[in-house]
């Protein structure tokens, strides 16, 4: 690319897509490409010459925003050009929704492809704008809208490639969202804002499909720590909640699952299926078990059910560590899978762990009979970071408090 001052650089670089905005390139290099992007695929038909030239156009694009620095990307490209670049998208995959060769066959031709592949994904790999626009406006419901219309002829899903780009779009844009946003979302907050817009459900149906499994299984990961999530919206009658059980009953999606995606996706039902599950009857009640149960009244249903289900569980391990007093003591339960897709809390019988809670939420040094997820500092600051975004389930937080990230503790 020749730059104004007459010197060339190659932003397929760090250093040539930097100095291509710091020439003050960046003002009009999206809007201006566009224009030119629009005006060939106006054309009825496209010749040899007109696609190389859309590749051309595409690639600049693209080179720009893997390329440049995010801080540069962000200060010397407006807002108003990642506006216009989102406009563009949004009204192509509009387009594509309603092409017949897409409805039949779940196929994009090359330029199609290029667009929703390289173009999306590079824009939402490590950009906050973009991300953020995204976002606030009606991409995900489009996108949405585009992969359920393929569906809309019997049970037929995009094909593999597509499905991989989804799964791609939904992984950079949660990273961007949980990782690079000035104030970071929460997992459960990026669940939300996809599950509203039927983004979430397409995203399930997608990734029995894909065959680059990493970015699908990250983000089945980060799902199935959410638990409050899940329990709300995973539930029978929802829309995720219907759709993840039509899948793992062979009713939708594909039925050629790689494994670990479909582990993942079982693991997630197990999870909803157990916090789901009535609390069974106790007749005769200990001092402990009494206790538990009390605790039990206070919180949601999810914590409430398996806290009644494995009360003699909870009474052994009380015994067990709290040998002259209940006071000042701690019951963690950690529903985070840990590197193998197994969740403590869900193993038989349960992993629970006790220790001091003053002692955990302040930093002091942490005995081994509870889980260290960070050092004591970072311990007291999620706490009271948690605390401070009102994600206490309790409204006395000597009761319960509930970590975003999985970790429910129970002072006694």
């Amino acid at each position: 690319v020749t730059l104004p001052d007459g010197s060339r650089v190659d932003i397929g670089t760090k250093e040539g897509a930097n100095a291509l905005l710091l020439a003050g390139c960046g003002k009009e290099c999206i809007s201006s490409k566009l224009k030119e992007i629009r005006k060939i695929r106006n054309k009825r038909r496209l010749l040899p010459q007109d696609e190389g030239k859309l590749l051309e156009l595409h690639e600049f694009c693209v080179m720009v925003a893997i390329n440049a620095d995010q801080t540069l990307f962000r200060e010397k490209i407006p807002e108003s050009e990642i506006e216009r670049w989102l406009d563009y998208v949004v009204q192509e995959l509009k387009k594509l929704t309603t092409k017949r060769n897409w409805i039949s066959t779940g196929e994009l031709d090359g330029i199609d492809e290029m667009e929703l592949a390289s173009h999306c994904v590079s824009m939402m790999a490590k950009h906050a704008v973009p991300v953020a626009l995204a976002f606030e406006g009606d991409f995900f419901r489009v996108l949405a809208d585009f992969v359920a219309s393929r569906k809309g002829n019997g049970r037929a899903l995009p094909s593999t490639s597509v499905c991989d780009t989804i799964g791609w779009i939904v992984s950079c844009s949660f990273g961007v969202a949980h990782l690079n946003f000035d104030n970071k979302w929460t997992a459960e907050k990026i669940f939300k804002k996809l599950e509203l817009c039927g983004m979430l459900e397409q995203f399930l149906r997608c990734v029995t499909v894909v065959v680059d499994k990493e970015p699908a299984h990250q983000i089945l990961c980060k799902l199935q720590s959410c638990t409050m999530f899940l329990s709300e919206k995973f539930r029978k009658g929802e829309p995720c909640g219907d759709t993840l059980r039509a899948i793992l009953d062979g009713k939708d999606g594909s039925t050629n699952i790689l494994p670990e995606i479909f582990n993942r996706l079982q693991g997630i039902a197990t999870l909803v299926a157990a916090m789901e599950s009535p609390a069974p009857k106790i007749e005769k009640k200990s001092k402990e078990r009494k206790i538990v149960e009390r605790r039990a009244l206070s919180m949601s249903n999810m914590v409430a059910n398996f806290l009644s289900q494995h009360a003699e569980s909870f009474v052994a391990r009380i015994e067990e560590t709290c040998e002259r007093t209940l006071s000042g003591m701690a019951i963690e339960i950690d529903f985070v899978p840990n590197k193998d897709g197994l969740i403590p809390a869900f193993q038989d019988p349960p992993v629970i762990k006790i220790a001091p809670f003053q002692d955990y939420i302040e930093g002091r040094e942490v005995p081994d009979s509870i889980s260290q997820r960070s050092n004591p500092n970072e311990n007291a600051e999620l706490f009271r970071a948690r605390l401070k975004e009102g994600e206490v389930l309790d409204e006395d937080a000597r009761f319960l408090i509930h970590y975003a990230d999985g970790i429910v503790m129970i002072p006694l």
